[in-house]
């Protein structure tokens, strides 16, 4: 008895080791597999907590807390207005080949961001040349909130605005129209012989918006809104009830409520889209509502501030689309704040009529209801959903046109003030086009 218990006891003892054994394997090929992943698509050292607070959360201010630190503070941010400067340049010129020097292209992280800025600029020049476009001026103001400096490496928090200048191709009177974008950075330089190189730049682009694209096309201009676009500008205009500024002048139609006060909301839209056009005026979000940039976009929140604020738009709130101000429960519902979401409540609410549905060449064409095509159909204080594999990811509003009468759109992340709209966008990005009912 004994002695088969013994060898009973010692089969289970195997049994255990070899189960502890194969355990130890899996566990060892488990923690590779992690490692193997960190390595190769996470960034071995993070920033600061507190960066990335202010990355998400917005401005705050700049800190210098240690003197000794504060001049080599002051080089890095003339190190970083150089660069964005010189990336400024990049996109004025449609030469993407000088910014290679200013990254760390030893670095994978530094290859992706110069990677980026190159596709970025290749884009504009293609949307520019597709809308018989010229690129006059690019202009780029930074503001640094935080710098975080140890050893040969920095971390620097900042909002830049961006400022472009066109005029159109075929415009004896070379009217100048201007736009400008406003992003958060949060930037990694490394110091490599005598310089300080861009290693990472982590931002919301607006400019290369299309995120489920890899590679972002501009959409070619169907042939009947090229006939539309050299008409004369003033005839234009004045038949679509705009002044020469892009402002509609023209009343709303017989029988409208009047409950959606446009020209407010455009002014709305102007004051808190986050970036101005006057280099001199700080632009700002309205600070009675919550950002959710960092929790999704903040687009659809700022576009439902647009229609519903007292100093807005003045639609009425119900308890499906609101916005509680209280300590307790700051913040949207969400019809407020997603943008699927939002967009069905406008339809089934009748708050808007959707007007067309559709690629950059379909809603741009002319039609027998549309003459003009019918992204002419909105007016200012309308809005365009931007819609990606079936769902709208982005939501805009519509402020006014340009010289040339194209659209032109304000919205939340990223910062955008009279941009036009379809910039930024792919050939395949599918537009959704609200009316705003009165």
């Amino acid at each position: 008895m004994r002695k088969g218990a013994n060898k009973t006891v010692l089969k289970l003892t195997r049994m255990i080791v070899a189960v502890m054994g194969a355990g130890v394997i899996v566990l060892s090929l488990v923690l590779l597999v992690f490692h193997t992943i960190r390595s190769r698509y996470l960034p071995r050292e993070l920033p600061p907590a507190e960066l990335l607070e202010i990355f998400w959360n917005g401005p705050q201010q700049l800190n210098e807390e240690c003197d000794s630190t504060a001049p080599l503070i002051d080089v890095i941010n003339l190190q970083l207005e150089t660069m964005f400067n010189r990336r400024a340049d990049a996109i004025l010129t449609g030469d993407p080949d000088p910014l290679a020097p200013l990254y760390d292209t030893n670095s994978k992280y530094g290859r992706w961001a110069l990677d980026h800025e190159q596709r970025r600029v290749k884009y504009i020049k293609a949307w520019a040349e597709k809308r018989g476009i010229k690129i006059t001026r690019a202009m780029s103001c930074l503001r640094a909130q935080r710098v975080e400096i140890k050893d040969n490496t920095a971390w620097i928090s900042l909002t830049q605005n961006a400022y472009l200048d066109y005029v159109y191709a075929d415009d004896c009177s070379e009217c100048v129209n201007r736009f400008g974008i406003g992003t958060r950075h949060l930037v990694e330089l490394a110091y490599k012989q005598g310089n300080w190189l861009i290693r990472r730049d982590w931002y919301t682009d607006p400019l290369d918006e299309d995120t489920l694209v890899p590679e972002v096309n501009p959409a070619c201009l169907p042939g009947g809104m090229a006939k539309w676009r050299s008409r004369n500008d003033k005839e234009w205009m004045s038949s679509q009830g705009n002044d020469q500024s892009g402002r509609m002048t023209q009343a709303p139609p017989s029988g409208s409520k009047g409950a959606y006060n446009r020209e407010a909301a455009v002014d709305y839209a102007m004051k808190y889209c986050g970036v101005s056009l006057d280099q001199n005026h700080a632009a700002r979000y309205n600070p009675k509502y919550k950002d959710y940039t960092g929790n999704g976009g903040d687009c659809t929140n700022f576009v439902s501030q647009v229609l519903a604020d007292k100093e807005a738009g003045g639609l009425p709130t119900d308890y499906v689309w609101y916005y509680s101000h209280s300590i307790s429960g700051r913040g949207g519902s969400r019809a407020w704040v997603q943008a699927e979401t939002f967009a069905n409540y406008l339809q089934h609410s009748r708050r808007a009529t959707q007007i067309a549905r559709g690629l950059f060449h379909e809603v741009t064409a002319p039609t027998s209801d549309s003459p003009e095509g019918a992204i002419q159909r909105l007016r200012e204080g309308d809005l365009i959903g931007y819609e990606e594999k079936g769902r709208i990811e982005h939501f805009a509003v519509v402020v006014g046109r340009d010289s040339h009468g194209y659209v032109l759109v304000n919205s939340h992340t990223a910062d955008r003030c009279r941009v036009p709209w379809d910039l930024g966008w792919d050939q395949k990005t599918v537009f959704r086009l609200f009316r705003i009912n009165e």
